[in-house]
């Protein structure tokens, strides 16, 4: 899946969140965002699908699991609290608000990530890191020793 995602692809792939979450903020039809809501919701599988894809290859195999389980208790985790924070932002000032708030926080994801260093890290420094990543792996325990005992 990553092969086709090129930088020029990949920008307007991480933006579109922020500017159809704009968008549905800014309509008042209900056919338009409902539109809208179907292409968040297409480029949001995207770049969640692309990123655990991403993860998965530069995860060594005996830490998978363990990076997958951090990273989704991570992502789903945090979502109660944006759905309160959502709510209450709803609540004191408008659904409208709501939707640009979001909008603004997914902007300035896509735009950090867009800056960052690891974005332009060449097939050298990529292999270099995998590589570091595999000896820490190597080098750290796998089982959790209690006394005598070892447990799994």
């Amino acid at each position: 899946m990553l092969a086709w995602l090129s930088p020029g692809v990949a920008a307007p792939i991480v933006g579109a969140p922020g500017a159809v979450a704009t968008g549905v903020a800014l309509t008042s039809s209900l056919p338009v965002a409902l539109v809208l809501l179907l292409g968040w919701q297409g480029t949001h599988l995207l770049v969640i699908s692309n990123g655990i894809v991403l993860r998965q290859q530069l995860t060594p195999d005996r830490l998978r699991s363990r990076v997958n389980t951090s990273a989704r208790m991570i992502a789903w985790g945090g979502q109660p609290f944006g759905a309160a924070i959502g709510g209450a932002v709803a609540e004191v000032a408008s659904i409208r608000a709501t939707y640009l708030l979001m909008a603004l926080g997914v902007g300035i994801s896509a735009t950090a990530g867009w800056l960052s260093p690891l974005r332009r890290a060449d097939p050298a420094t990529v292999a270099r890191l995998e590589q570091e990543a595999e000896q820490a792996a190597q080098q750290a325990p796998t089982a959790l020793t209690l006394g005598d005992e070892t447990a799994h």
